[in-house]
C-alpha cells in the first residue's frame, strides 16, 4: 500500500540516483581525497563519542539496521566498530545499490524495499540508523511514515541514530534540509541529543588541502556546520514525569500571591522554560560567577539539560505558569559540564573576554576561578573517564552518584515548603535512575543554605576555606 502511495516519490529518488551515477565521478567521495577524509574522521569521531556517552561501549551482539543503506558504506563502519556481520541489516529502494552492498557484506541481511514499509517485526533492532535519507524525501507524509517505521522496529531502550542535512542545498533542488525542530516533531515522545557537524563541504574541499588545522578551527563555528547528528531514544523519565507533571501542592498561609497563584505545580524542565529559568537564576544568584557571564550563557546552560538522559531537573510553577523555583543536577555532573563547555566554547570565550575588559567586579571572580577555568579547558581534551567525580566515594562509580548543581526559589516563595518538595522530587527521580548517593557544594558563608541542607537530611562530607560539600544516601 505504501509503495503505491509514495510511488511518485520513489521514482523521483531512483531517477536522481541514476543521474548521480552518470554525472558524479566514481572517486568523488573517496577517502583518498583529504577533504573527504577530514569530514569522515570528524563525523565518526563524534558518533563514537556519543555512543560512549550513552554507555554503548560495544556493538557486539546488537542488531543494527541502516535505513536507506545505499552501497553499504555505513554498515561497513559499524562492522569496523565491532558489530557482528550477521546482525547487520539494510534496506534501500535501489536494487543496484543493494547488489553492491551485498558484495561487500555477504553475511548481512540486505533487502530492496521501501523505508515506509520495513519488513521486520516490532522492537527488533537495538540500533536503527539513517544518513541523508530524510533530506532526499520531499514529501512530508513520506518522512512521517518512515520515522514511524523506524520507531516501530526499535527495541525498548534502543537507539535511533540520525545524520542528515540541516540546510537546503541551493545547487540541488532534489534535497531539503531538516532542522532540529522537525526532527523532534518526527519522533514524538523521545529524548534527543543533537550535535551540529560537518564543515561546509565546499569550504572543506578548499581549506583542508592547505591546512587541516585551519579546517578544524573553522568547524568550531556552528554556523559553518551543515549536518545534524541526533541520538534519539524514548524518554527515560517518562514514567515519573507522567506521575508528577501538573501535580498541585496547596500554597501555604501568609504567602503574598495573586489569586491565580493559589497552587504550585511541579514538573520536569523543558527547553521552552530555559529563558525564564535563567531569569530566576539571575534573581537568586546575583553575585555568582555564571550570572556575571550574562543571560545568554545562562540560557545555554539550562538548555543543555534538556533531552539528556542523565539530567535531574524540576521546576515549580504558579497557577499562572510563572517559574518560581527550580532544582537542577545530573547523574554524572562532571560529564554534563564537560559537554557543556565543549558545545558552548565560543559563547563562553566571548562572555569571559567581554567580562575581562568591561566588568571589573567579574574580572576579580575570573581571576579567583582561574584553576577551575584551566580544568574546564583541560577536560575538553580528555576522554570521558570514570574517575575523579566530585562525589565519588565508598566504591561507588560516577553513575551511582548524582551532583546537585543548583536549587533556587523566588524570594516570595521561600520558607513555604517549595524547596523541600523539589528536593524530594530530585531524590525520587535519582533513585529511579539508579543513583545511590547525591552530593552538592555550597559556599561556607551561605548560612541559610547550609541550615536548609541539614534540615532536609544532607550531611557534611568535607569542607575547606571556601566550600562545604554535602552528601546524602538515596
Amino acid at each position: 500500500m505504501q509503495t503505491k502511495k509514495f510511488g511518485e516519490q520513489i521514482t523521483r529518488i531512483l531517477a536522481e540516483n541514476e543521474r548521480r551515477r552518470r554525472e558524479i565521478p566514481a572517486d568523488f567521495y573517496s577517502l583518498m581525497r583529504l577533504p573527504n577524509l577530514f569530514m569522515y574522521t570528524q563525523r565518526n569521531r563524534s558518533i563514537l563519542r556519543l555512543l560512549w556517552r550513552e554507555k554503548v561501549v560495544s556493538l557486539s551482539g546488537r542488531r543494527i539496521l541502516d535505513v536507506g543503506c545505499g552501497a553499504g558504506g555505513w554498515l561497513l563502519d559499524f562492522l569496523s566498530w565491532g558489530a557482528n556481520p550477521e546482525l547487520l541489516y539494510g534496506i534501500d529502494i535501489d536494487e543496484k545499490q543493494i547488489a553492491e552492498a551485498a558484495q561487500k557484506l555477504p553475511e548481512a541481511d540486505l533487502r530492496v524495499g521501501n523505508a515506509a514499509e520495513l519488513p521486520w517485526p516490532d522492537a527488533f533492532f537495538d540500533i536503527v540508523f539513517q544518513a541523508t535519507l530524510f533530506s532526499s524525501i520531499l514529501s512530508l507524509d513520506f518522512t512521517r511514515d518512515v520515522a514511524a517505521e523506524m520507531m516501530r522496529v526499535t527495541k525498548r531502550g534502543g537507539l535511533i541514530l540520525w545524520y542528515d542535512l540541516r540546510f537546503n542545498n541551493p545547487r540541488n533542488p532534489h534535497v531539503r534540509g531538516i532542522c532540529a525542530r522537525e526532527i523532534k516533531q518526527l519522533f514524538p515522545g523521545c529524548s534527543f541529543t543533537l550535535r551540529r557537524l560537518t564543515l561546509l563541504p565546499p569550504l572543506a574541499r578548499n581549506i583542508v588541502p592547505m591546512s587541516w588545522l585551519a579546517a578544524l578551527l573553522l568547524e568550531k563555528l556552528p554556523f559553518l556546520r551543515t549536518h545534524i547528528l541526533a541520538f534519539i531514544k524514548p524518554r527515560r523519565e517518562s514514567a515519573i514525569a507522567s506521575d508528577i507533571r501538573a501535580r498541585p501542592v496547596p500554597t501555604f498561609g501568609g504567602l503574598a500571591t495573586t489569586p491565580d497563584d493559589a497552587e504550585i505545580y511541579y514538573s520536569p524542565m523543558t527547553r521552552s522554560l530555559a529563558e525564564e529559568v535563567a531569569d530566576l537564576h539571575i534573581l537568586c544568584f546575583q553575585d555568582f560567577f555564571l550570572t556575571g557571564l550574562g543571560r545568554g550563557v545562562l540560557t545555554r546552560y539550562y538548555n543543555h539539560y534538556d533531552g539528556r538522559p542523565d539530567s535531574i531537573f524540576f521546576v515549580a510553577r504558579s497557577s499562572s505558569g510563572k517559574v518560581v523555583a527550580l532544582v537542577a543536577g545530573s547523574r554524572n555532573y562532571e560529564e554534563f559540564l564537560r559537554t557543556f563547555y565543549r558545545d558552548n566554547l565560543l559563547a563562553l570565550t566571548i562572555a569571559i573576554v567581554k567580562a575581562l575588559f568591561f566588568d571589573s567586579h567579574l574580572r576579580g571572580k575570573i581571576r579567583r576561578r582561574t584553576p577551575q577555568i584551566k580544568a574546564a579547558i583541560t577536560s575538553l581534551f580528555q576522554s570521558r573517564c570514570s574517575s575523579g567525580h566530585a562525589y565519588k566515594s565508598d566504591g561507588l562509580s560516577p553513575f551511582d552518584t548524582a551532583g546537585l548543581a543548583c536549587v533556587a526559589v523566588h524570594p516570595h516563595f521561600r520558607g513555604k515548603g517549595v524547596a523541600v518538595e523539589l528536593f524530594r522530587l530530585f531524590e525520587e527521580y535519582g533513585r529511579k535512575l539508579g543513583v545511590r548517593k547525591a552530593g552538592l557544594s555550597v559556599i561556607v558563608s551561605n548560612a541559610r543554605a547550609i541550615g536548609f541542607y541539614k534540615k532536609v537530611g544532607w550531611h557534611i562530607a568535607s569542607s575547606d576555606s571556601g566550600y562545604i560539600v554535602f552528601e546524602k544516601m538515596l
